[in-house]
């Protein structure tokens, strides 16, 4: 993550009870990122599912009453403005992006600063929101994201400085109670779960109307483990895959994306998009009978709400935060690859275990995923007594 290109601000204004019942007078919230803006304008490029939930979430305090300001590092000319969905992206300052932050804190002078994910500059950042006084918010995007010895995949030797940040930041958000159990007891005093927010489409296809595939989505990371997907494929010849994901040089070596591409393009129940816009994402899981994970690592993946308000299943791999898809029957968690093959091919055969599946995701994202509860969730934490 480059803060050069992800500081943003958020800045809300209410004066009524919102969801949450909690009443906020003239509250500023800053936000480390500022990609969302791609996503406000439709761009094709716009990747990157944090990026998707704060996008999500600025929209979502938008219909709750708050009024949303966003900063742009790229895209909106310094001191220019565009509104979106009714949310306000301002230009910010170019250069130095610490001097930028020092500068937009300056000017915007905001009460809180929400951040995700690891990343070894974030404490630069935080340190200077300290000395401005702006109290800070990081929220996890990874289950190491809590771990702060393993948490940083670049710079890692950096990791104490981190460790220092998740001390000194005054709320901690994450995805699920696991990642909660894995933060120290001083830590968990301040930590919240915040769910992840899914757009619900107002309908879902009938398993009739839908194509017979498989579809996975991720870029082609080593810890997505595109390597069991191909795999996988070899093993079920009798099954079709769609894959939405291009090479990515995050952690990433040439060499690795080159071979999984070669794999992907030899196999012939495999149909290999590359990177695709979110809409066509969202369509093409709609479409599908099962979305397939083989990461080895996830927090709690966007992907999986997205598939879930559509009626579409998971077969996860190994990912099964909290154990919710074993619990709440939301799906299957594999373990290994011939499972996984008997799981897919139980989903893609049995109708009625697809229907009964079907309805259940969809049912438990409305309760649990719709943008009030999250917005209740985020407001309760940051407006909440001061720990």
């Amino acid at each position: 993550m480059d803060p050069e290109h992800q500081t943003g601000i958020v800045q809300f204004r209410q004066t009524r009870p919102s969801f949450s019942g909690i009443t906020a007078d003239l509250v500023k919230l800053v936000i480390a990122n500022s990609i969302v803006y791609r996503y406000a304008i439709g761009a094709p490029d716009a990747m990157g599912g944090a990026e998707r939930f704060d996008w999500r979430g600025d929209r979502a305090l938008m219909t709750a009453g708050w009024s949303v300001v966003v900063g742009v590092g790229n895209g909106v000319g310094r001191g220019e403005e565009q509104v979106v969905d009714g949310v306000r992206f301002v230009g910010m300052m170019r250069g130095n992006f610490v001097l930028a932050w020092w500068k937009f804190l300056s000017d915007q002078k905001p009460d809180w600063w929400f951040w995700r994910a690891s990343d070894p500059l974030w404490p630069i950042l935080l340190l200077v929101a300290k000395i401005k006084r702006v109290r800070s918010a990081f929220s996890a995007a990874y289950d190491t994201d809590v771990i702060p010895r393993i948490a940083l995949f670049r710079r890692k030797r950096w990791w104490p400085l981190y460790a220092w940040g998740l001390r000194r930041v005054d709320r901690i958000f994450v995805q699920h109670g696991g990642q909660f159990q894995d933060l120290s007891p001083a830590l968990q005093r301040k930590a919240h779960v915040l769910p992840g927010l899914v757009v619900i489409p107002e309908k879902i296809k009938p398993l009739q109307q839908r194509g017979n595939y498989v579809v996975w989505v991720a870029s082609l990371r080593p810890h997505k483990r595109p390597d069991l997907l191909v795999e996988l494929a070899r093993r079920t010849p009798d099954i079709r895959y769609v894959v939405c994901g291009g090479k990515s040089t995050f952690g990433t070596p040439a060499e690795f994306s080159e071979k999984i591409l070669s794999d992907l393009q030899s196999l012939p129940n495999v149909e290999h998009l590359g990177d695709v816009p979110h809409p066509r994402v969202l369509e093409i899981i709609a479409n599908a009978k099962v979305l397939a994970s083989t990461s080895d690592m996830e927090g709690f993946p966007n992907i999986f709400l997205e598939a879930w308000a559509s009626g579409t299943p998971v077969v996860s791999l190994k990912v099964d935060p909290d154990g919710m898809i074993r619990k709440s029957s939301l799906g299957f968690v594999s373990g290994t690859l011939d499972n996984a093959a008997t799981d897919l091919r139980n989903l893609l055969m049995s109708p009625q275990t697809f229907e009964t599946i079907s309805c259940r995701v969809r049912a438990h994202v409305e309760n649990t995923n719709s943008g009030p509860a999250v917005v209740s969730a985020f407001e309760n934490a940051i407006l909440g007594p001061n720990l």
